[in-house]
């Protein structure tokens, strides 16, 4: 018993730092794309004699024209700030509840109850 607990721990903590891994290369990634939109968002207001297709290209270039690299990821440490902790609580948080209460009869018989309150118990730690 004292392994499975053991295991169970290592379980919640590499699950907490393969979130961290996780969401700092998903926010690497989509972030420009964040960018582009949260830029498309701006000028949406104003008439534009283009289509939603054409806007992104010409915005991302025009980014990419004037800002360099560099300006597709502006805001970008103050999204891993709030979304890598999160992330950690959250697959961590997950893994622990799910690992604990697996051990206890009624969730074996109905495992999907571990997996739900799982779930809600890690989107709350988060």
């Amino acid at each position: 018993m004292g392994n499975d607990k053991k295991s169970g721990d290592n379980a919640a903590l590499v699950s907490a730092i393969c979130g961290i891994i996780g969401s700092t290369i998903g926010k690497a990634f989509s972030h420009p794309i964040d960018t582009v939109k949260a830029r498309l968002q701006v000028i949406e207001g104003t008439t534009v004699n283009q289509s939603k297709g054409s806007m992104i290209i010409n915005t991302a270039q025009e980014v990419l024209k004037n800002e360099g690299v560099k300006g597709l990821y502006k805001g970008l440490p103050t999204a891993l700030i709030g979304g890598v902790p999160a992330s950690f609580l959250y697959f961590g948080s997950y893994e622990f509840w799910k690992g604990h209460t697996l051990g206890i009869q009624f969730f074996k018989d109905h495992s999907f109850i571990s997996y739900l309150s799982a779930g809600i118990f890690a989107e709350t730690i988060a």
